[in-house]
């Protein structure tokens, strides 16, 4: 029997240990290094029957249910197992009138609410199992923290004195010059990403580096020099400069564009330990790969030079060096000039947006003009110029569908959910609802926010 108390649909994040892989992975479990099925609740211990282990099923108890570290209005996300059923909590309670036999206590990870970006909070649990016994009381304590990623704006920082930048949401609701919340002074740069536990990702900067650097959400709730706990080298990549982009798909495999026209797979089996690894499924023959992302279907995009091409989420579980199941060349809306796309980011409703480097331009490719196959040319839904001097980069949404950009030395910017409906040309330029400087930046290139908002594809999002 299911009793709920409350109840908040949640989806979490690191739990215990020995769940699988290092506890960051959360979930129901899996082998080492391998995250347990999304979306549901990692426990804290099977419930008991009673009987079992010298615990009595009889009589009846009382648990208290302690909830720490919440914020007003944040509820928790706990679940009391017992003999009788499961009780679903998300606030401070006592239960009464508990048969009583071996309970179990497990609980997910939980967020505010945020215009730009939620702060997540993760739960510790005191006593994860206990034994209740007749006419006693027997108290179960949650204590939240608040993960230091979340709630921020992240950034790579070229040509300046640190290499990643923090902001926090507070920080950005209108345009300024504040001081950065976090910077990180370890080296990583070109591109920075979240997994779905909070862990932030970042490719080397320099070929003396790493390829790939992971720094536990732990490690940046302050500024400074981080050392990060994971750093993998990808084998087999034919030139360099190597890597290019990186997106996570929806099961939490890393792709990571590189150069020699591929695209390579990293499972989450390679993510989990330092060291070399050789890709087991390649992607071949991905003429001027760039940057990539993924839609709700797990289709992988790319930018391949002047076009964008989709490799369909069935034929990515091997290797393989046929052409992509649909290339776009994308058009003015009027069907005039084609655009050259340079960065890719989902919307909510399945519309995909880019950006244009060389024409300082921010498009959308409509959700209906992404179904075809073969080679297709599409108009832009929208084409908006950005009227300020910027080298513009990958274009990120927020929690209230508003869309952020690299400006480069000019710092980040906002385009508003309202700005995105209008097509603006040279002569009459759209200046961003929201510009960022600060002297902390030097030339901002790829920005992350964690968690991702709730309706995007993307893996570190939150419902």
């Amino acid at each position: 029997m299911l009793r709920k108390l409350s109840i908040l649909a949640v989806l979490p994040l690191s739990m215990f240990a020995a769940c699988g892989g290092d506890g960051d992975d959360g979930g129901t479990g899996g082998g080492a290094g391998e995250p347990g099925a999304a979306g549901e609740t990692a426990t804290g211990g099977s419930s008991g029957t009673g009987g079992s282990s010298g615990c009595p099923a009889n009589g009846k108890g009382t648990v208290v249910v302690e909830i720490e570290g919440l914020p007003s209005g944040v509820a928790a996300d706990v679940t009391i197992d017992g003999p009788d059923g499961s009780d679903i909590v998300t606030e401070g309670i006592t239960l009464e009138d508990l048969r009583g036999g071996t309970y179990s206590v497990s609980a997910g990870s939980v967020a505010d609410d945020d215009p730009i970006v939620r702060t997540v909070y993760d739960p510790e649990i005191e006593t994860a199992s206990f034994c209740l016994g007749d006419q006693k009381t027997e108290t179960a304590t949650i204590t939240y923290t608040a993960l230091p990623t979340s709630n921020k704006l992240w950034t790579t920082n070229a040509n300046g004195d640190h290499a990643l930048a923090a902001f926090a949401s507070a920080l950005l609701g209108e345009s300024g010059d504040p001081d950065a919340t976090i910077t990180v002074d370890t080296p990583a740069g070109k591109d920075v990403t979240f997994d779905r536990f909070g862990n932030l990702w970042a490719m080397g900067p320099t070929v003396a580096d790493p390829h790939l650097v992971r720094f536990h959400a732990s490690s940046l709730g302050t500024s400074g020099e981080p050392e990060p706990d994971r750093s993998i080298n990808i084998l087999d990549i034919p030139c360099s400069p190597e890597l290019r982009a990186m997106a996570f798909d929806l099961n939490g495999s890393l792709w990571v564009s590189t150069c020699g026209d591929q695209i390579v797979r990293l499972t989450t089996a390679d993510l989990a330990l330092d060291g070399d690894v050789s890709p087991e499924v390649v992607l071949g023959g991905v003429t001027e790969n760039a940057n990539l992302a993924f839609d709700e279907d797990g289709n992988l995009w790319v930018v391949t030079g002047a076009t964008i091409s989709r490799y369909d989420a069935t034929r990515l579980n091997a290797s393989d060096g046929e052409p992509a199941d649909l290339v776009l060349t994308v058009t003015n809306p009027d069907d005039t000039n084609e655009l050259t796309p340079s960065d890719l980011a989902f919307d909510a409703s399945g519309n995909l947006w880019a950006t244009d480097f060389g024409g300082n331009l921010v498009f959308q490719i409509a959700a209906s003009d992404l179904a075809g196959t073969g080679e297709e040319t599409v108009a832009s839904a929208v084409r908006i110029t950005i009227g300020v001097a910027a080298l513009i980069d990958r274009p990120v949404f927020d929690e209230s569908g508003g869309l952020w950009i690299g400006l480069g030395a000019g710092g980040f910017g906002r385009l508003s959910p309202e700005q995105l409906e209008v097509s603006t040309e040279a002569g009459d330029p759209t200046e961003p609802e929201v510009v960022i400087t600060s002297a902390d930046l030097g030339s901002v290139g790829r920005i992350a926010f964690y968690p991702a908002a709730a309706d995007l594809p993307l893996y570190h999002r939150l419902p």
